[in-house]
């Protein structure tokens, strides 16, 4: 089926995103990807938080895809973190940081849409209760290592992005640097700390 021009705009402002690394994403980049006039950019979006969320959007429903070829989450804290991390990983690595950076953007706070708060907020909970219940830590320390470790597999992603690493490389190493965190939360509460790899 032919793409649709929303999603051909939608496309380029992606492009426009991953050219600039900047929130708000520029109309005129957006028309200069698509090959189209600033007109037609203005008649599919209303305002640049719009073409913002249309954008996250389309990454969450890659996402989604994603961790649907997956089995559903582990019960295993551990597990599901290491899982939901390398599905996170290798989307950041093929489509680029957006997801993260929106997120730490003042331009777009409090202005997300459902789907993309949804998958973000969703997965965030869903680990930390592993993790309060697991590790036997206080809510905060589990929101915090959940985040923590998000930061370690969008750095990963970075600098396998950046070819400094090769992604093989950067996974090793994001599974490593989570593993270690685990084990020294195991070792606080008197959990056992995982076997080594």
């Amino acid at each position: 089926m032919p793409e649709s021009t929303y999603e051909r705009l939608t496309d380029a402002a992606d492009q426009a995103f991953l050219k600039n690394g900047a929130i708000p994403i520029a109309f005129g980049d957006v028309s200069e990807a698509a090959g189209v006039s600033r007109a037609l950019v203005y008649s599919h979006f209303s305002s640049p938080e719009e073409l913002v969320n249309a954008v996250l959007s389309r990454h969450v429903k890659l996402i989604e895809a994603r961790a649907d070829k997956h089995p559903p989450p582990p019960e295993v804290f551990q597990q599901d973190l290491k899982q939901t991390l390398d599905i996170y990983f290798d989307h950041l690595c093929d489509n680029g940081p957006i997801l993260h950076l929106a997120s730490q953007d003042a331009f777009m706070a409090g202005k997300f849409r459902q789907d993309y708060t949804r998958l973000r907020n969703g997965t965030l909970a869903r680990l930390s209760r592993k993790a309060r219940h697991e590790l036997k830590v206080s809510p905060s320390v589990a929101q915090s290592l959940v985040l923590l470790s998000a930061g370690v597999a969008e750095e990963a992603a970075r600098l396998a992005r950046a070819n400094a690493f090769t992604h093989d490389t950067a996974r090793q190493t994001m599974s490593r640097i989570v593993d270690l965190m685990l084990d020294g939360l195991k070792l606080e509460s008197g959990a056992s700390p995982a076997p080594a790899a």
